[in-house]
């Protein structure tokens, strides 16, 4: 049994999901990041499962979705690498405000995202040791490498980029986990990709497990391929999900 509050913590507008006969306890948390053009509405369903496991769960819209909807910048990309440069920025906002108020149990915090949302994890988990674990589903952890496709399937399409947006994105490199798998520290990290997704490249997520899978900093990654579900989130992979957070924080 689960309850839903909405919440706002300073600008950022959330869902919190959690175990109904547990309001107000400090409980395992996870923030979980919807994809591009979504919302906290769109990932209720799954942070329900998760509630129901025992967690508390924050979904926040993300700057310039859900309820803090903005146009999308006629610069190809723009918006997407500034919506999850200020996911970054806000995680550790999330943290604190519900800290204060007495609900999350700081040794026991995961986070979770699906698409733009996994890589969001993924960087999140390189740059806060106090992430617990976290799951990337449909991301990658290559973040240069997908700026890098995005420049040049910008390029082939004749839309050429202006040189500073490029200089503007160097931040991207300090949060790859392929060049700093050591950031990883161990801690458990679910991957999982379909390989038929249309939208972020199989190979990018394929390569970074064979590239970092034997490194001493990455023996807790758990990395999960399918064939048949594309650029789409399944129960049954949802389901999978929850049971390694389970292990990994309860």
């Amino acid at each position: 049994m689960h309850s839903i509050r909405k919440r706002h913590f300073n600008q950022i507008s959330l869902l919190e999901v959690y175990p109904t006969d547990h309001i107000n306890d400090p409980l395992p948390t996870i923030i979980y990041y919807h994809g591009w053009r979504s919302s906290k509405e769109l990932v209720l369903t799954n942070a329900r499962k998760l509630a129901d496991a025992g967690f508390r769960v924050f979904a926040p819209d993300a700057l310039n979705h859900g309820e803090r909807i903005s146009k999308v910048s006629p610069i190809r990309s723009f918006t997407f690498w500034q919506t999850i440069q200020a996911n970054i920025v806000e995680f550790n906002q999330i943290i604190d405000h519900a800290d204060r108020l007495g609900l999350i149990d700081r040794d026991k915090i995961g986070v979770m995202g699906v698409s733009m949302g996994g890589m969001t994890t993924s960087a999140l988990l390189g740059a806060n040791d106090f992430i617990k674990a976290a799951a990337c589903l449909m991301g990658t952890p290559e973040l240069v490498n997908y700026r890098n496709l995005i420049f040049a399937r910008s390029k082939a399409m004749g839309d050429i980029l202006p040189e500073p947006f490029w200089q503007t994105l160097s931040w991207v490199e300090n949060f790859d986990l392929l060049a700093q798998p050591e950031k990883i520290k161990n801690r458990p990290f679910y991957l999982w990709h379909d390989q038929q997704d249309p939208k972020v490249p199989f190979s990018q997520v394929s390569d970074f497990y064979e590239q970092t899978k034997d490194n001493p900093q990455n023996q807790n990654m758990t990395f999960v391929r399918t064939d048949e579900y594309g650029h789409l989130l399944t129960q049954p992979i949802m389901n999978e999900t929850v049971a390694f957070f389970k292990e990994s924080l309860l």
